[in-house]
């Protein structure tokens, strides 16, 4: 894995205007300075409680949502809207149902006029590389639910990002499911290379993955921590009973409780 920063937040603010009924206009800020740096082939992984401006902060990353204020540099240069360097993969399901998984993974390529051949062998790559061979003409209707959100993932890969960003991606399929996926994906980080920076609710899965984690506050949302995650590269469902996986897990939860009881304790004042 690369070490060098590559994708640099300098002091990044989202406000939005939000209209009243009176007519009048109130300035919230969602997104609060938050100053981070990712280094090339790292998996960060950022949580937060629900609100605080992680998908907002993955959608300004992503070109999507243009900030407020502060800087977004990938290689030095600022991201001012959706780049070929950056893949995103959605919390819903984004693959279009009446094509099969190949038509699926081809569209984005087909969009950049890549000719039709490669299109289909970089879609086939794709799919065998998230473990979809023999799916290639499946419809959405026809698989799992993991099995869906692994040909989102294909579909991105298949562009070949600098910079995969995933918004929650295993949200909707269940547990047990979620947990086999994570380990499919840390195999296909390892595989590629790529530089991941995921969003989660799920602690478990936060430190399973990640190299890194960032810690979001409630709204306005910054980075309070940023945490080191010394595992194993080589990573499988049975790092879930040890130690030091409980140790990171426990800091975390200790860590949102605080945030939690703290804005509790402001909401309450308020009233």
């Amino acid at each position: 894995m690369g070490c060098s920063d590559f994708l640099d937040l300098k002091d990044v603010s989202k406000v939005y205007a939000i209209r009243a009924k009176d007519g009048s206009t109130q300035q919230i800020e969602v997104v609060h300075k938050v100053t981070q740096t990712v280094p090339e082939g790292q998996f960060v992984t950022v949580v937060g409680p629900s609100g605080c401006g992680k998908s907002t902060l993955l959608g300004m990353i992503a070109g999507l949502t243009p900030i407020s204020s502060g800087q977004l540099l990938l290689k030095g240069r600022p991201i001012t809207s959706p780049h070929p360097s950056l893949g995103m993969v959605f919390q819903e399901e984004s693959i279009f149902p009446w094509m099969n998984a190949i038509e699926n993974v081809s569209f984005g390529l087909e969009m950049q006029d890549v000719p039709k051949q490669q299109c289909r062998e970089r879609a086939q790559d794709a799919l065998n590389l998230v473990g979809l061979s023999g799916f290639e003409y499946s419809y959405p209707k026809e698989l799992s639910g993991g099995m869906r959100q692994r040909v989102a993932i294909a579909r991105a890969l298949a562009l070949d990002p600098d910079i995969l960003l995933m918004d929650e991606p295993f949200a909707a399929v269940d547990p047990q499911t979620r947990m086999f996926i994570s380990t499919e994906l840390r195999r296909i980080w390892a595989a590629t290379g790529k530089t991941i920076l995921f969003i989660t609710h799920d602690i478990n899965e936060a430190v399973f993955l990640s190299q890194e984690i960032w810690v979001m506050s409630s709204r306005p949302g910054s980075v309070t921590e940023t945490l080191k995650v010394d595992l194993p590269d080589e990573r499988d469902i049975s790092i879930l009973g040890t130690d030091a996986f409980a140790h990171y897990t426990g800091h975390l939860w200790s860590v949102m409780r605080a945030e939690w009881e703290t804005t509790q304790g402001s909401a309450e004042h308020m009233v």
